[in-house]
């Protein structure tokens, strides 16, 4: 019985998979940014501050209670690679790269107005349409059939 429990356990070990994903989002003049996957899930938009002399100056902050819609998508690109087939190895690596465009629509989750300094605003002060470039990293162990 501990032969069969230890031989179920370095069977585990030995086929885990390691893994990796990441979206990284901008619009072109990074007003902005969308991240989500393993390294970071946020909204950051630019805001546009004036101190109590006029001088302007423009912040990159997290926004939260958002909701998102995506309006378009168009795939650009999608590029992969394995080392798997490249020799008589029983493990290998696969990665994957995309770039998509895509429109979204980003309104308040409370349904309020969005904080009026957002750079790129509607006028009504309700929503942000971004147009942005997202690309899309993968990688993994895998088994090598």
């Amino acid at each position: 019985m501990k032969l069969l429990a230890s031989l179920l356990l370095v069977s585990t070990f030995t086929s885990a998979h390691a893994s990796f994903f990441q979206t990284n989002c901008s619009n072109p003049d990074a007003t902005v940014v969308y991240l989500t996957g393993q390294v970071a899930n946020k909204l950051l938009v630019t805001f546009k501050e004036v101190n109590g002399t006029g001088a302007v100056s423009f912040v990159k902050k997290e926004l939260t209670n958002f909701d998102f819609k995506v309006l378009k998508t168009k795939n650009i690109e999608n590029v992969s690679e394995s080392t798997c087939g490249t020799s008589n190895a029983t493990h290998g690596v696969i990665s994957a790269r995309d770039l998509e465009f895509k429109r979204v629509f980003i309104t308040s989750r409370t349904g309020r107005s969005l904080p009026k300094n957002i750079v790129g605003l509607s006028a009504d002060g309700t929503s942000l349409t971004v147009d942005y470039l997202c690309e899309t990293n993968r990688n993994a162990q895998v088994l090598c059939q």
